[in-house]
């Protein structure tokens, strides 16, 4: 079975590597492209993908307010959320904490994967 991946970017170009990357790894890729919209389908199903990867900076809802709505609202413990910044300071957020990883850009395709596979591995080691 493929792992499922929702990447949450609202810029094409990263869109369009972060997809394509995590396609030739396998992962069944789906793309949103702001919060809001995020926030929507968060509220209509509990099918979520198993891993996200959240640009913190998001038109509609920030992707750290995603973070928050997940882990607290939702009460989504089992899912692994990747927040992406370009900004070092979101590291200092309190939502930040939330975030199963924090990943600053700009980020190699491979290193990103790594980090990626690297979470997954930690986890699958955590409940087994």
């Amino acid at each position: 079975m493929n792992r499922r991946i929702l990447v949450i970017e609202d810029h094409l170009a990263a869109q369009i590597v972060y997809t394509r990357t995590f396609a030739k790894q396998g992962y069944d890729v789906s793309l949103m492209e702001d919060g809001r919209q995020a926030m929507e389908f968060f509220g209509i199903t509990r099918d979520l993908p198993e891993i996200m990867l959240i640009d913190v900076n998001l038109p509609g809802a920030s992707g750290l307010h995603l973070v928050r709505h997940l882990r607290e609202r939702l009460g989504r413990s089992d899912l692994i959320l990747i927040a992406i910044s370009s900004n070092e300071i979101a590291q200092d957020i309190p939502e930040a904490r939330m975030a199963d990883a924090i990943i600053l850009k700009p980020i190699s395709p491979a290193k990103l994967v790594d980090e990626v596979e690297s979470l997954v591995r930690r986890r699958v080691v955590l409940t087994a």
